[in-house]
């Protein structure tokens, strides 16, 4: 169990193996599945300067930070760095609890393309991977730190 979240070992399983063919497919350096509260559920691939339990603290902040500036209305936001040697950041929604965060490199003249070939992946992911994040009992009820904690992020990023 990770800060409320249960998952049989025969999903995490599944799980494991769906993000290990997302980072191929893609030619991702990593992926990270993270709860919306930060909580790391799984991390695959190669994590040079950052530990995946920091990034996933990260970037939960950063798309929440996102999500509100782009009005909560894309289930995908990429952003990308224009300086040399710079990876590219993609997001996707899994659940509205879940998302996965890719890190991958691309060329300038392979920006488009390459966007367009994760979102098709990131969302062949989704599909395969949701019905185990959405089963009733994946998020445990009466983790009271838990609870709160997601309550007031809730609060916090609420649009009005």
């Amino acid at each position: 169990m990770t800060n409320g979240l249960l998952i049989s070992e025969s999903d995490f399983k599944v799980l494991d193996e769906n993000l290990e063919e997302l980072i191929r497919v893609t030619q991702s350096r990593s992926a990270v599945l993270i709860n919306k509260s930060g909580a790391l559920i799984l991390a695959k691939g190669q994590f040079n300067y950052v530990p995946p339990d920091d990034m996933s603290v990260m970037a939960a902040g950063a798309f929440s930070a996102l999500g509100n500036m782009v009005d909560l209305a894309a289930t995908h936001i990429t952003t990308s760095f224009h300086y040399a040697h710079a990876e590219t950041i993609h997001f996707c929604v899994i659940t509205p609890q879940v998302f996965v965060l890719l890190l991958y490199e691309s060329s300038p003249g392979e920006t488009k393309p390459k966007t367009e070939q994760i979102i098709h992946a990131s969302n062949k992911f989704a599909e395969k991977v949701r019905p185990i994040l959405e089963k009733k009992n994946t998020f445990v009820p009466n983790v009271a730190s838990f609870n709160f904690i997601n309550d007031k992020i809730n609060e916090i990023f609420k649009v009005s």
